[in-house]
């Protein structure tokens, strides 16, 4: 499977296009300006991590450091959507789309990320015995 065909990778499209969406509906004052910038900037570099731990010839600690990469840039846009509905820039019906997507994006997240640190642990344990 590609990566751009993984249900975590479609879902964390989906949830940038959500976001284009608000964005463009975003006051344009200069502190909502720059925040939707920023979601868009974690968003696009949450992507491209996603994409990076996903290809196949990436493997290993590698693969997870993408994958932590990842997180981190899906935690910072999670942030800045909780700052926009206190500060009523998005609907509590948008925050609630917004929030089924990023709970499925983090269990399908910590699913891929225990499947590398288990092939990682399995690895470990074989090149320990090839000594």
């Amino acid at each position: 499977m590609q990566p751009a065909q993984a249900p975590i990778y479609r879902k964390t499209e989906e949830l940038l296009e959500l976001t284009f969406e608000l964005v463009e509906r975003i006051p344009k004052s200069l502190p909502n300006r720059i925040s939707g910038e920023k979601v868009m900037d974690a968003l696009y570099d949450a992507l491209d991590f996603l994409y990076l731990a996903l290809k196949k010839e990436q493997k290993g600690a590698h693969e997870l450091q993408c994958m932590e990469a990842f997180a981190l840039k899906m935690s910072k846009v999670k942030t800045i959507y909780r700052v926009f509905l206190r500060r009523k820039v998005v609907s509590k019906k948008q925050y609630a789309r917004a929030q089924k997507l990023f709970h499925d994006i983090a269990s399908q997240a910590g699913f891929i990320m225990k499947g590398i640190q288990c092939v990682n642990a399995a690895e470990g344990s074989t090149n320990v015995h090839n000594d």
